[in-house]
Order: structure tokens, then C-alpha cells, then sequence
């Protein structure tokens, strides 16, 4: 008995609807922020910052501000920075200013979700 596979598994072609990305439906978690929630993170934030966890400041900003994209790499960065950088590592300059251009942007985002919302004034009729 031959284990060769059979000319069916290799003839049928993929279909146009398998290329095709599917859109994304996930809500970025900036949508959900409360000015409550905004000031605890500017306060973890803050502490943070006082003991000099800028990793863990830049994975708390990618997390709850940045795109899956954002969240991705910075997890990856957090990683080889808590494990310590293998010695083939192109360059720890690289990851510095990927935050620098990324993640830091993202901090004004936290301050402005942090500020109470004002109602607007409702226009006077006359």
C-alpha cells in the first residue's frame, strides 16, 4: 500500500474568499475608558515612574490606548527586557525608539481620558 498522497488533495485550488482578511470587530480599550479608570492608570502610571518601570508603563499605555499591532510588539519588547537581551540582538536602540515613536504618543491619550468630561451647554431658546 503506497502512503503517497492522493492527486485530489493537491488539485483543488483555494478559493478567493480564503485570501481575503476578514475585518476586525474588537473594540479598542480606550473606547470603554472612564475618567475614574484613566486616573488609576495616570496614578499606576505615576508610581511607575517613581521606581523607573518605563517597559511596564509603555506595555500599560500599548494595552489599554494602543492597536493590537502596538500591544503585540510591546509585548515582545517587555520580553526581551525582563530576560535579559541575547547578545545576537541587533540593537536595544531599536526598541527604545520604537516606543519613543509609538508608545510615547500614547501618553497624552491617558491624560486626556483622565479629564472629566464637560457637558455642553445647551444652546438658550429664544
Amino acid at each position: 500500500m503506497s502512503m503517497q498522497p492522493s492527486r485530489r488533495s493537491f488539485t483543488k485550488k483555494p478559493t478567493r474568499r480564503s485570501f481575503t482578511k476578514k475585518p476586525t470587530t474588537k473594540k479598542s480599550p480606550a473606547v470603554d475608558m472612564t475618567p475614574e479608570k484613566a486616573q488609576d492608570l495616570l496614578r499606576t502610571f505615576d508610581e511607575n515612574e517613581d521606581k523607573n518601570y518605563h517597559s511596564e508603563n509603555a506595555k500599560l499605555l500599548a494595552d489599554n490606548f494602543g492597536t493590537p499591532e502596538q500591544q503585540k510588539k510591546m509585548n515582545e519588547i517587555l520580553d526581551r527586557h525582563q530576560f535579559g537581551y541575547d547578545i545576537s540582538y541587533p540593537s536595544v536602540d531599536e526598541d527604545y525608539n520604537w516606543r519613543i515613536k509609538n508608545i510615547n504618543p500614547l501618553y497624552q491619550k491617558l491624560v486626556e481620558a483622565s479629564k472629566p468630561k464637560q457637558s455642553k451647554p445647551k444652546a438658550r431658546s429664544k
